[in-house]
């Protein structure tokens, strides 16, 4: 195995000389070198030249290094799948939805800030593909709010992914009752915009989701099997810091956080809410309604259509008011993804979540 320590100081006198030399072509030559004799024994390094040739901005530059992004993979030093006949095998797939979200979870799985993402295939998707506490992982992001381009995306990834479990992380409005950065669970996700009108009512025809009831009943284990699941919220400035994110909380308002994680419905459309109306909504629909967001219902529709289990884990960032502050976007979606990472690194929980014990 490469030592990690002298693949992060060649990579780093890689970026050293391209970054000393403007010229293009030799930025290439560097670049090429170096992944010719590093590319059997450490394909990681490998990927991250090609990633910089990419981006270089030079025809034959991005062409060298989308050639050698198709031969080189993070992923257990081995190359991914370039033909979407093939679908690789994993433990969970985490898909988030935006950039900020996405941040979180790097930062709640020890991603190094820089890490380039290795493409799918030849679907246009790219993702990082991990391995956490004996568990493989692929962390992807569908880039745009809304159930039909979840759905849309988890219909991609089903043509180079198997997971045994796919889970959606991310921020949502919660109902006043939870405490920003609280983490809520879907026992059931209700797309709740459908209706239908007549000449003298309006009907209301909401879809509901759910996920296997194992799935869901096993999460409050966390607390018995993963105590200190936590811990690390409570020094949420070094984990921002580490991917160079910007924290817009004093450390006042995280040094004593205990996220509590909820169970309960989750509200999915398509509307953004910022008018206060989720409590109102919560009496319309279902009273144990904890949240509301805009993907999870195309996110479980397309994962029951691939026959995958599913969870949807989403950290209360604020109350969908007009005032909704920003600051816990970073914070809450962290502390989902570090639920998901805890719940999937004890062995018994996650065995018999997926029923294999």
């Amino acid at each position: 195995m490469a030592d990690t320590a002298a693949t992060q100081q060649k990579l780093a006198a890689l970026t050293r000389v391209m970054c000393s030399r403007d010229e293009p072509l030799f930025r290439i030559a560097v670049a090429e070198d170096l992944m010719t004799r590093l590319g059997a024994e450490e394909p990681s390094v490998a990927q991250l030249c090609a990633a910089l040739l990419a981006a270089l901005g030079n025809e034959d530059a991005s062409e060298l290094g989308r050639s050698a992004q198709k031969r080189f993979g993070l992923y257990s030093g081995t190359p991914l799948h370039a033909s979407v006949s093939e679908a690789r095998d994993v433990d969970v797939l985490l898909l988030t939805v935006k950039p900020r979200e996405l941040e979180a979870c790097l930062s709640a799985f020890d991603v190094p800030a820089g890490t380039p993402p290795v493409a799918l295939g030849s679907t246009g998707v790219c993702g990082w593909p991990l391995e956490r506490e004996g568990r493989t992982w692929m962390i992807c992001m569908v880039g745009t709010a809304g159930n039909v381009q979840t759905a849309v995306l988890v219909g991609v990834l089903s043509k180079v992914l198997k997971p045994k479990l796919a889970v959606l992380v991310g921020m949502a409005a919660g109902v006043p009752d939870l405490q920003l950065g609280d983490v809520v669970v879907a026992e059931e996700v209700l797309e709740y915009e459908f209706q239908r009108m007549t000449s003298s009512s309006m009907v209301l025809q909401p879809r509901p989701y759910t996920p296997n009831a194992t799935l869901v009943q096993n999460v409050p284990l966390l607390k018995s099997t993963r105590p200190q699941w936590s811990r690390r919220c409570r020094r949420l400035g070094e984990v921002a810091e580490l991917r160079g994110q910007e924290l817009k909380l004093a450390p006042k308002d995280y040094e004593d956080w205990y996220p509590e994680v909820v169970i309960g419905v989750i509200l999915a459309g398509n509307k953004l809410l910022e008018n206060g109306s989720l409590p109102k909504l919560k009496k319309m629909y279902h009273d144990r309604v904890r949240a509301a967001e805009m993907e999870g219902a195309g996110f479980a529709a397309a994962c029951q259509s691939e026959g995958w289990p599913w969870l949807v884990f989403r950290g209360v960032a604020d109350y969908g008011q007009a005032d909704r502050v920003k600051e816990w976007q970073f914070p809450a979606t962290f502390a989902a993804a570090e639920c998901v990472r805890n719940a999937v690194a004890a062995p018994a929980l996650f065995e018999v979540m997926l029923g294999e014990k």
